[in-house]
């Protein structure tokens, strides 16, 4: 956790824009997944080619053999030359174990960046019903494999905000409320109505009313049009 907690305080700062990425990145939203857990990546600064792609490998494959890939458009057809965006694989990892996703060029092998995560039962996870939102748009959270505290929590941050230095924007218990009850290892609750600032934010799965980070993933308020 860790990790990718890292870099929603260190790269989420733009999370839509490229213009602070000097070089390509590439990062799995979370660092840990449950065998069936739908695996997205979201890359940024990227050359701009239409076939420029994204593979998903078991550790220690070669960037020859996926065990499936996309290119940036999340279909097997190039279509626009994005820079930026977000890929959702389809295949199910169902083994245990350790894998890594990398981002080449131009449907060939030059790597432009990569990242692992590990596949393993019994991760407490989090995940949010879109990643851009208009503002007062209700934010709906799913969690699971949570300690099943009563006071476990789930706050939105904005991003580079750090738990235990800054406050949180918003927050609940795993109730849906702000008054712990009883203990809920997963289950879920919506922020309605959402945020009313545009700009990057994540929402973290809290421990027992403390600021141990179970899970953590990034979102965007867009500005009004």
């Amino acid at each position: 956790m860790k990790k990718h907690l890292q870099y929603y305080m260190l790269l989420c700062v733009a999370l839509f824009s490229v213009a602070n990425y000097a070089q390509p990145v590439v990062y799995a939203e979370h660092e840990n997944y449950n065998p069936g857990d739908t695996v997205s990546v979201i890359f940024k600064g990227g050359p701009g080619n239409p076939s420029d792609w994204i593979g998903l490998y078991k550790t220690g494959d070669s960037p020859q053999n996926p065990m499936e890939y996309f290119y940036v458009n999340n279909t097997h057809t190039p279509g626009l030359p994005l820079i930026e965006g977000r890929v959702t694989f389809s295949v199910t990892l169902s083994v245990e174990g350790n894998y890594w996703i990398g981002f080449f060029e131009n449907n060939g092998y030059t790597l432009l960046g990569s990242d692992t995560f590990k596949v393993s039962s019994g991760q407490s996870f989090i995940t949010i019903n879109k990643y851009e939102y208009e503002i007062g748009e209700a934010i709906n959270v799913n969690f699971k494999n949570g300690p099943n505290n009563a006071k476990d929590w789930i706050g939105i941050y904005k991003a580079g905000n750090i738990p235990g230095t800054d406050l949180s924007t918003r927050w609940f218990y795993v109730n849906g409320t702000q008054t712990a009850t009883i203990g809920i290892s997963g289950g879920s609750l919506s922020f309605n109505p959402g945020l009313n600032d545009p700009g990057n934010y994540w929402i973290g799965f809290f421990e027992n009313d403390g600021n141990s980070v179970l899970d953590s993933v990034g979102f965007v308020i867009k500005n009004a049009t």
